[in-house]
């Protein structure tokens, strides 16, 4: 079990429980104050924010942060924190933007109710309601009329028809 000194004389402790894992060597912030030895100096919100916002650094001052509970990145070009660092992050430009052109693009947001999300149900009673007929006056619709009109007349007119061309082949043959 690990503890630190400090710890065991009561008192708070200046070393963290854990070993610092980074090199150790110094190195100097955004804001010029100069970390000596990270393992025992623990960085503040204001001392990593330049880094969350996205300005580059060296890789030591960001495990450094990291390790000390301060890691994350901030929207940096938009959020209102790191405003001061703009022109310290990389790929960052913004367009001038007068003022009321600014104010005029914001619009209220709608207030979502079930009313308004909930999409109504289409109508299926078109489809039962009863339809215009269109007639096809075509000679097979009439014949095919007939045919379902008079259906007795319709099997006398096929019986003609096949006696009239079985005597014909029979009269053929002879």
């Amino acid at each position: 079990m690990r503890v630190a000194l400090g710890s065991l004389a009561g008192g708070l402790a200046a070393a963290p429980l854990y070993d610092y894992p980074y090199p150790r060597g110094s190195f100097t912030l955004v804001s010029g104050k100069v970390i000596a030895d990270p393992a025992s100096q623990q960085p503040t919100a204001d001392d990593c924010l330049p880094y969350k916002c996205g300005v580059a650094a060296d890789d030591s001052v960001l495990a450094w942060c990291s390790f000390y509970g301060q890691p994350g990145a901030l929207p940096g070009c938009v959020h209102p924190d790191c405003a001061p660092f703009r022109d310290m992050i990389r790929y960052c430009t913004l367009p001038d933007v007068p003022g009321s052109a600014a104010q005029s693009t914001v619009s209220a947001i709608p207030t979502l109710t079930p009313e308004n999300i909930v999409q109504p149900l289409p109508d299926i009673t078109v489809v039962l309601q009863p339809q215009p007929v269109f007639p096809d006056c075509s000679m097979w619709s009439k014949v095919n009329g007939a045919i379902g009109d008079h259906p007795v007349i319709a099997i006398a007119v096929l019986a003609g028809f096949a006696i009239a061309v079985f005597a014909h082949r029979k009269g053929a043959r002879r």
